[in-house]
């Protein structure tokens, strides 16, 4: 099952609860907002959980991605094609930290923060 609970913690829950009752193998969950006791109810069924997120959730199995190598390998991909002048649009904390790859130099620059909500279901 492939599921968008729009980050709603209310939602994720409600599926760790159907994964339960339809008996699912394993679950594999990219969560917003769930925490570390929300996964009992699989552990007690015996369903095995995997969470791909950026920090431990205690007893349950983690997948992190590399941010880094991630971008890493696109700022050398961009740079390769020849263009020069890049801007981050987002990230995680701390993703821009250490050295640009070769051929371009980092310009330290205030932070813009704008958040500019969509509403829910809806791709941009």
């Amino acid at each position: 099952m492939v599921c968008d609970t729009n980050a709603d913690r209310d939602e994720e829950r409600a599926y760790l609860r159907e994964a339960v009752q339809q008996r699912f193998a394993s679950v594999v969950i990219t969560s917003f907002r769930l925490v570390a006791k929300d996964f009992l109810t699989l552990s007690e069924a015996g369903i095995p959980a995997v969470v791909s997120a950026d920090l431990p959730f205690g007893e349950t199995d983690l997948v992190t991605p590399d941010a880094r190598a991630a971008m890493r390998a696109a700022l050398t991909e961009v740079t390769g094609a020849g263009r020069r002048r890049i801007a981050m649009i987002a990230g995680p904390p701390g993703c821009h930290r250490g050295r640009p790859p070769a051929g371009v130099v980092a310009v330290p620059r205030r932070p813009v923060r704008h958040h500019a909500p969509r509403p829910p279901g809806r791709a941009r």
